[in-house]
């Protein structure tokens, strides 16, 4: 017998090294599996104290009476901010109507699956208003019902409007 370690009954070939590569393997999971252990286990500190939710005066909900909807006013920075863009309610010709059309981004679902967009209703104010929706095609909705032409509807912050009019907060 040679100086092979290949083992027993071996015929003088190459040693077999694949614990070798299976056991580095291990050693770089389980390495890995401890850093991420170690960062994830470590604690963050609550966006309380980094954000003073107290007096944050970026937007502010004002409920409208008669409705379960609140309108949403935002102070300047607030809408450079969220990247706030409107686009004008249109009408195009659906069949043989003209029909009132909006953007899909405009297009917002609820959690009830009830269909919306938040109309602009004054300086940094805006509404989320009942659309019913005929059809999508491609990236335009067709409204059987919704805001009447031209008034602007927010196409990009729908869902940061959202989260401001409903009152979405930490955990």
């Amino acid at each position: 017998m040679s100086g092979n370690s290949a083992g027993p009954g071996s015929s003088g070939a190459r040693p077999d090294r694949r614990w070798l590569k299976w056991g580095l393997g291990a050693v770089v999971v389980v390495a890995v599996g401890i850093g991420l252990a170690s960062m994830l286990g470590s604690s963050y500190p609550p966006l309380s104290d980094i954000v003073d939710t107290q007096n944050d005066t970026s937007g502010v909900a004002e409920p409208v009476d008669g409705t379960d909807l609140s309108k949403v006013t935002l102070q300047p920075e607030a809408v450079e901010h969220l990247g706030i863009v409107t686009a004008p309610v249109a009408t195009a010709k659906y069949g043989s109507k003209q029909k009132l059309t909006i953007p899909y981004q405009a297009l917002f679902y609820d959690p009830t699956g009830d269909t919306w967009a938040y109309a602009v209703v004054g300086d940094r104010e805006y509404l989320r208003q009942h659309v019913t929706v005929e059809t999508v095609a491609g990236d335009t909705v067709v409204l059987k019902e919704g805001p009447k032409a031209g008034t602007e509807v927010v196409v990009q912050g729908v869902d940061e409007l959202y989260g401001t009019e409903v009152g979405v907060e930490e955990e």
